[in-house]
């Protein structure tokens, strides 16, 4: 404080002197000139003083002159009053004004300071490496951050070096050459443009890191180049994470191809067994048995259907769980799918005495576009459940059309759809949780029904995929109500012509097949399952009697046959020793190349009892034209095989 006021002390002082003589100045210039001369001096006096003394000093020393220049020009009778004013006026507002100019570049300089300083303040501060160079490449400034990186304790021990200099290498090894590069590289940009580099970096603890740089040039305000300026992070953290991250997942995609390998296999060596099992319960139909023996028969062959649909509930839970399934929409005939799934579960309904009911909104169009397959299966699920969950009473499936609210504009016609049972129904804690995979109302709930608790799970998920939410009304013993709505966004896709009776056209069909020879026909089964292979050999026998069967037990034996008989349709299992379905066709279709014989390619069909995704496309990208998974559908293969026999006429 004291030294505070002793430089006040000494200012003022100074300022008092200098007003004494400026003042001594203008009276002896007073003495020996005219009025008009004597003003001059004033202002030259005045305007001086404007630089040198503070505002009071400076309005004491103006209010001197002034009035000794007024007595002057009075005294001397050499000036008109009014010539007295205006020049008392100018020499007052000349040096005021300078005196003003000057306070106000001041306080801007002041200013520019104060920023200068909290710049170099943030620079100097900055964990981020900042540095200029020069055209030469040499550094001209940089902070601290610079000199702790390149192991000096001082930002002037850089000033004047090349990089090659500061991090002691030779300009062509890197780090340094790909360095002194990208300087040349930033030298060649345009004004406001920049260049992002990945810069390695050797730390002098011996750590080898990673900089983000962004480079720009540096020109002055007319124009010229003068360097370039680096601004760099150090990102040697965050590289790691990425590499760990990168890690961590190249580690989760091999764990989901690991699981995704287990279930193929699994999915294999479980339904190739199990296609035998099912495929023949179902030709001991046909035989003569006892009604018990019918009875065993029946029950070994839903035993082997309930299996199926374990594994294929798990399987599909994989697929939507790791966005795999697509949705497929298609013009569908809603009531025909509607009555299909009651013809399905009627047996299961009247085993119990249930009423089965069907209620379809006749506002609602014949054909609509939307995924079949998706429908099917969420319908079957719900209305499956309410029969197994339902004793006595009815169930129902209620397909309603719900038009859109005519007030807003963004509304659309949708398609409701409810199965409604009079079953057990459940509390709203179990609702809460019925969605879930693996989950049921309870433990007893699993061990009374059986099921896997994933029906409702898959279900949900494949209504989301509609943009469809499946919601739920229960109350214990009164039973339940399971909704969800879809979008009729569509027109409706009736197709012209004359619709033809699905069973009159199975019924001719068949009386087509029956008259059909097909003594010149020929076919070759490749299958390393013995029984499996036997199975094959029954089903199409059986359907195509006069029918030339061959058979393969591996893929290159398969081969071979293909090079020795042209056959009309080639059934090929997948996974085989030797040489697997795949490479078999692929070769065959390279010897149907090589050959150049202008026939027509034979058709392979693959038979795999893996079902994962990507297998159905793999088959086709071997080479082969159409894909059955095991267990197979008799109704499908010969559909398939009806086909490519008819155009193989």
């Amino acid at each position: 404080m004291n030294s505070i006021f002793n430089l006040n002390k000494n200012r003022n002082a100074s300022s008092f002197v200098l007003v004494v003589l400026l003042v001594a100045a203008a009276f002896l210039s007073g003495h020996y000139l005219k009025a008009e001369s004597f003003q001059v001096i004033t202002i030259v006096l005045l305007v001086a003083a404007s630089f040198l003394l503070p505002l009071f000093w400076l309005l004491l020393c103006e209010a001197i002159m002034v009035t000794y220049t007024v007595v002057l020009a009075v005294n001397q009778n050499s000036v008109s009053p009014d010539a007295v004013f205006f020049g008392a006026f100018f020499i007052t507002a000349l040096p005021l004004v300078i005196f003003a100019f000057r306070r106000l570049q001041e306080r801007q300089l002041q200013v520019a300071k104060r920023q200068q300083m909290a710049l170099a303040t943030v620079v100097a501060q900055s964990d981020d490496i900042i540095v200029t160079k020069d055209l030469n490449l040499r550094v001209v400034a940089a902070n601290m951050a610079f000199a702790r990186a390149a192991g000096y304790s001082s930002t002037l021990d850089l000033l004047g070096k090349t990089d090659a200099e500061i991090f002691r290498l030779s300009e062509d090894q890197e780090p340094v050459k790909g360095y002194m590069d990208n300087e040349r590289a930033a030298q060649r940009l345009s004004p406001g443009e920049h260049l992002i580099t990945e810069e390695p970096v050797n730390f002098p603890d011996g750590r080898v890191g990673f900089m983000l740089t962004r480079k720009f040039p540096i020109y002055s305000n007319t124009g010229e180049l003068l360097g370039t300026g680096n601004i760099s992070t150090d990102i040697t953290e965050r590289k790691k994470y990425q590499e760990t991250m990168e890690k961590a997942l190249q580690q989760a995609e091999a764990g989901r191809r690991a699981k995704e390998d287990f279930l193929s296999t699994m999915s294999h060596e479980i339904r190739t067994p199990l296609n035998a099992v099912i495929g023949f319960t179902e030709l001991l139909f046909n035989t003569d048995l006892s009604p018990k023996q019918l009875e065993y028969a029946k029950d070994a062959n839903t035993a082997g259907r309930t299996l199926l649909e374990l594994i294929n509930d798990i399987l599909q839970y994989t697929r939507i769980e790791t966005g795999k399934l697509q949705y497929s929409p298609d013009p569908t005939n809603i009531r025909s799918l509607a009555q299909q799934i009651i013809d399905i579960c009627h047996i299961q309904a009247e085993k119990k005495g249930l009423k089965l009911v069907l209620s379809v909104d006749d506002r609602l169009p014949s054909e609509i576009i939307i995924d079949p397959v998706h429908i099917n299966q969420i319908l079957l699920n719900l209305v499956g459940n309410a029969i197994k969950f339902t004793d006595q009473g009815a169930v129902t499936l209620e397909l309603a059309f719900v038009p859109a609210d005519p007030v807003r504009s963004d509304t659309k016609d949708r398609l409701r759809f409810c199965v409604q049972d009079t079953g057990i129904g459940m509390s709203a804690e179990v609702q809460n949780r019925l969605f879930a995979p693996f989950m049921q109302g309870d433990s007893s709930v699993t061990r009374e029904y059986g099921g896997t608790g994933l029906g409702l799970a898959i279900s949900q998920r494949l209504a989301q995929q509609m943009g469809a939410e499946i919601k739920l009304e229960s109350s214990p013993g009164e039973g339940s109500c399971f909704c969800f709505e879809i979008e009729l966004a569509m027109q409706e896709a009736e197709r012209p012509g004359k619709k033809t009776d699905p069973a009159e056209k199975n019924r001719a069909a068949k009386i087509e097949q029956a008259k059909a020879d097909y003594s010149e026909k020929s076919i070759l089964i490749v299958e390393d399952d013995r029984v499996n292979m036997r199975l094959a050999k029954l089903l199409i026998s059986r359907r195509y009697p006069g029918l030339k069967i061959a058979e393969a037990i591996n893929g290159q034996l398969a081969v071979e046959a293909a090079l020795q008989q042209a056959y009309d349709c080639i059934l090929m299992d997948v996974q085989m020793p030797v040489m697997d379905g795949y490479q078999a066709a692929r070769k065959i279709r390279q010897n149907e190349n090589e050959a150049l014989s202008g026939k027509k390619s034979v058709p392979i069909v693959a038979l795999t009892a893996g079902v994962m995704d990507g297998e159905e496309k793999a088959c086709r990208d071997a080479g082969m034209d159409d894909f059955l998974s095991k267990p197979i559908k008799s109704e499908q293969l010969f559909s398939l095989l009806d086909h490519l026999f008819s155009q193989s006429a």
